[in-house]
């Protein structure tokens, strides 16, 4: 997944994603990054820089955090192209995961059970909570 995307200015025909916003913030996520790898995340794809002539980029990134260690991904806000992907068992331990974080600028509830995701979305404590899709703004 990591190789196929195009990378470079968000305003061209064909680009899947822009750079991060300062050099500054490209080194962060790549700490976050590192830090993943460190606290025993598994890899699955990304994690390091994608190459273009311009700007700071960073591959999209996949951890699976399979058997549930305390990793700072699950508890910090990235701000940038890194997902961690966690099993679980039942609804109140992820809602008990998610509300776990100091954050709670947005989420993504992902799943085909509409009540459950009403009852997930009731439950977060965060600003703005997306249903099977993510950061999708009404511009009204």
């Amino acid at each position: 997944i990591g190789d196929s995307i195009v990378v470079g200015s968000g305003l061209e025909q064909g680009v899947h994603m822009g750079p991060m916003v300062s050099k500054k913030h490209h080194e962060n996520v790549l700490r976050h990054i590192r830090n993943g790898i460190e606290d025993g995340a598994d890899l699955i794809c990304g994690g390091t820089e994608a190459p273009c002539a311009q700007g700071f980029f960073v591959k999209p990134t996949i951890f699976a955090n399979r058997e549930k260690k305390d990793i700072r991904l699950l508890s910090q806000e990235v701000f940038g192209p890194v997902l961690v992907a966690t099993p679980f068992s039942d609804i109140a331990e992820v809602v008990n995961e998610a509300n776990r974080s100091v954050y709670g600028l947005g989420a993504s509830i992902w799943t085909n059970d509409l009540s459950a995701a009403l009852r997930i979305n009731d439950e977060l404590e965060a600003g703005t909570v997306w249903v099977n899709t993510h950061n999708m703004v009404d511009p009204n």
